[in-house]
């Protein structure tokens, strides 16, 4: 596990669920056209993250942090206002529920090695 040595990345993180339901909604509205931000609309820490599937997946080892370069950019989220203006979605399922659904799912869909 090799995270940015600086533990300060950020990103924006969306459940796949939402992303499908944002995407059948602008594909249903006749008046929808060009680009939209799909996101949750804040970042969250790459640290955090790990602590919670650490925790989901009972993972006891100590990440490796590896050199990001300084001109990457640290913190990303989205602003979804125009999707939200236009259709009315809004993300539904939250960091830690997305992450439970995601190790859920692949405990039960695990291929036998």
């Amino acid at each position: 596990l090799i995270v940015d040595q600086h533990n300060e990345q950020r990103e924006d993180f969306l459940y796949v669920s939402d992303c499908v339901w944002a995407n059948l909604l602008v594909l249903r509205n006749d008046t929808c056209n060009g680009v939209y931000n799909l996101g949750f609309g804040h970042s969250v820490q790459i640290t955090t993250i790990i602590t919670i599937l650490k925790e989901l997946i009972n993972y006891r080892q100590t990440p490796t942090f590896n050199i990001i370069p300084e001109c990457e950019n640290r913190d990303i989220y989205l602003d979804t206002q125009k999707i939200q203006q236009a259709v009315g979605w809004k993300p539904t399922v939250n960091l830690f529920e997305g992450l439970e659904q995601t190790v859920t799912y692949l405990r039960k869909n695990q291929r036998p090695r």
